[in-house]
């Protein structure tokens, strides 16, 4: 992201991706605290379950970017 940037908004572009950065943190944490409470007694194995899922989601999707032919073009 910061390479993608203009130099004299590359300012700009480092806060965003920080902001991004705890956000996500942020929403993590609140996901695994409603896991923890939601699974009783297995709280602990819904919560990594829950963050294997969105992590291979993830992974799945920036594969499908990656390999996407019209991902550089310019609309």
């Amino acid at each position: 992201m910061l390479a993608g940037a203009p130099r004299h908004r590359s300012a700009a572009a480092g806060g965003l991706q920080a902001t991004t950065r705890v956000f996500g943190q942020s929403v993590g944490t609140a996901l695994a605290a409603v896991a923890f409470q939601a699974g009783g007694p297995y709280g602990a194995s819904v919560a990594i379950g829950v963050g294997i899922t969105l992590a291979l989601s993830a992974l799945v999707i920036n594969i499908v970017r990656h390999f996407d032919p019209s991902a550089g073009l310019d609309a």
